[in-house]
């Protein structure tokens, strides 16, 4: 099977159909970031990690060019980082302290500032198409825990199949997220975030990626943004949130990214973020070692890097 086929097959049958296409005053103008992760120390980040958020970028670039929205191209991403068992998101998500995985996940819709977001699902297949199916089929914008899973599934998220959760009672020590952030269009912006936390983290704990303004946000006045690194941390901060803020305000993206790292970073609280604009502007800065990430356009070839350049708010060293 080819890497661009295995891509295909891990988005679950996501295709661009008349379902997703948009009818608007289309432009050519379209983007799309995608992150696997911040790292810390001396995470074993590999070849397949990077080739795979590379082509899966590229891939999304091409259903965008032919139309597809915003919404629907963070969800093809995401869900298909989650379903690669390449990342701590979905099927790679690593467990908490008794030994089973909790996973986290939220959308959200510049256009509207429609949201969804789900949090402590112990068997949901999909974390971020459960986080879409309640931003879309319900009144709600965050649901958690046994209820909250026995409600998504009555939307329509499927349960992980036996054996899906290949990481299930490891104690290998990593972190990470996976996310995106994407420009349709018709100027649209949209974010999805997802994530198993951290490991041995305590047993209904959530970090910033089910929090809307935290660790995902998305406003076309502003920017799209996605977080990874210290969950708290940027809940403390509504690190997206304002990091939209001040785009809105007439920073550039990487500006405004960098001074809510280092509001953080003073108080010990690192990780990254990619942040993209409607004029297809995007960053992906840090205050961690780095963090994976990949980014395509309309006038950008798909690429991917594990850094984006020094830590923001600390000695690089």
């Amino acid at each position: 099977m080819s890497r661009r086929a295995a891509i295909a097959l891990a988005v679950g049958g996501i295709l661009v159909s008349a379902a997703n296409a948009q009818s608007c005053d289309q432009t050519t103008d379209h983007a799309i970031g995608l992150h696997g992760g911040a790292y810390t120390n001396g995470e074993n980040i590999t070849d397949a990690q990077m080739s795979f958020i590379r082509e899966l970028a590229a891939s999304v670039n091409i259903d965008l060019a032919s139309g597809m929205d915003a919404v629907s191209a963070v969800e093809k991403a995401v869900r298909a980082m989650e379903a690669s068992a390449l990342y701590n998101a979905g099927r790679a998500s690593i467990t908490n302290q008794e030994g089973y995985v909790e996973n986290d996940a939220s959308i959200m819709s510049g256009n509207d500032l429609n949201a969804g977001a789900v949090g402590s699902l112990i068997d949901t297949k999909s974390p971020i198409h459960a986080a879409r199916l309640v931003m879309e089929k319900s009144r709600h914008v965050m649901v958690v825990g046994d209820r909250g899973e026995a409600y998504v599934r009555e939307l329509g998220a499927e349960e992980a199949p036996d054996g899906w959760f290949v990481k299930a009672g490891s104690e290998k020590d990593e972190h990470g997220t996976v996310g995106a952030v994407a420009l349709d269009r018709c100027g649209n912006l949209a974010a999805a975030t997802s994530t198993g936390g951290y490991d041995a983290k305590v047993p209904g704990r959530l970090g910033d990626v089910p929090v809307i303004g935290a660790g995902t946000y998305a406003d076309n006045n502003g920017a799209a943004v996605s977080a990874t690194g210290h969950g708290e941390w940027f809940i403390r901060h509504g690190a997206a949130h304002s990091t939209s803020l001040l785009v809105e305000g007439g920073l550039s993206v990487a500006e405004a990214s960098e001074n809510v790292l280092a509001r953080m970073a003073r108080s010990k609280g690192y990780g990254a973020v990619i942040t993209l604009d409607t004029g297809g502007n995007f960053a992906a800065p840090h205050s961690t070692k780095g963090i994976i990430h990949a980014f395509a356009s309309d006038d950008a070839e798909a690429y991917s890097k594990k850094t984006s350049g020094d830590m923001v708010g600390r000695e690089n060293n």
